[in-house]
């Protein structure tokens, strides 16, 4: 009897433990590539091009609008109550400062330049190129302009304590629905998530006009036009920590490369790049940008930005 006691207490722990570890670890969330790395499915939102998000001052929460101004949802903040993180995590970053480079095996982004104004940034204004089209597909590619409020590098540094935002329009490749270029224009934050427009599908030879303007103390406007077919997509965002963006980037942003036939055979250049400060156009000659200042110590190709004298920004792969 004592026997057959024990047995079932051994039963009713196990099937107690079985309950417990389900319910405490859950099942994995898919992750999606943004321009800011794997994030959470769930925490990714698509808006209509011409949308306008805006803070809600009591919840903090974004609330998508048309191009009318006609409210259309409230977007939901990502629930991290099942223990899994925003981002994707498949290294440990070592948070000592001086070490911050990026891992032997690392996928994001593997050449960029960066640039701080001593305040913040009112516009960043510049136009990028479309390269071919890679011969081996890669998982997803981005060629992107971009203003952060503060200097965060995905997957390389530790995920922001505080809050954290990026505007940017994005080039990728492929598109949503197959082996094209595409742009789109996005907002990303590690509270609501990520939130792109409608994308433009475009051309290899085309290029692309990236717009960042700020519209108001805490709004901006942030689109991405095809030089060629005249096409926009759009979005507008007013939120309380966009008052303050001093940190601009030129990036290639790569998931999935293999070897240079991941990448393009052709650079994308970066020219007429205008930022402006207290209303004032920063001249050229001001503009320092900096080269992989996180280095990506293996390259999957020759992926390199090089900073001409004029402030064109050229990124080689090859």
């Amino acid at each position: 009897k004592k026997t057959e006691k024990n047995m079932k207490l051994i039963t009713i722990f196990a099937v107690v433990a079985s309950f417990i570890a389900l319910k405490c670890n859950g099942e994995r969330p898919n992750y999606v590539n943004t321009p800011q790395g794997p994030m959470r499915s769930e925490c990714v939102h698509r808006v209509s091009s011409g949308s306008e998000l805006r803070r809600d001052p009591i919840d903090n929460s974004l609330h998508v609008h048309d191009h009318e101004g006609k409210w259309m949802r409230k977007l939901p903040f990502c629930n991290l109550e099942d223990g899994f993180p925003l981002f994707e995590k498949t290294e440990t970053v070592d948070p000592t400062p001086q070490k911050r480079q990026l891992p032997s095996y690392y996928d994001g982004w593997t050449a960029y330049t960066a640039f701080k104004t001593p305040k913040t940034f009112d516009s960043f204004l510049g136009n990028f190129s479309v390269p071919d089209a890679p011969q081996t597909t890669p998982i997803m590619f981005f060629l992107f302009t971009g203003l952060q409020n503060i200097d965060w590098i995905p997957k390389v540094d530790p995920e922001p304590s505080s809050g954290f935002d990026i505007i940017q329009p994005v080039l990728q490749y492929p598109g949503d629905n197959g082996n094209y270029f595409s742009v789109k224009s996005w907002y990303v934050t590690t509270d609501v998530g990520t939130i792109y427009s409608d994308e433009v599908q475009v051309n290899t030879g085309d290029v692309i006009f990236g717009n960042m303007t700020r519209t108001g103390p805490k709004s901006w406007f942030i689109g991405s036009t095809s030089n060629q077919s005249g096409r926009s997509t759009t979005i507008k965002v007013t939120h309380s920590r966009l008052h303050n963006q001093p940190w601009a980037y030129n990036t290639l942003e790569m998931y999935g490369a293999q070897d240079c036939t991941t990448y393009p055979t052709l650079p994308v250049t970066f020219s007429d790049l205008k930022l402006y400060t207290e209303g004032k156009l920063i001249p050229s000659s001001k503009v320092r940008w900096l080269v992989n200042p996180k280095n990506q110590p293996k390259k999957f190709c020759k992926e390199l930005p090089i900073v001409k004298s004029d402030g064109t920004v050229v990124i080689k792969f090859q």
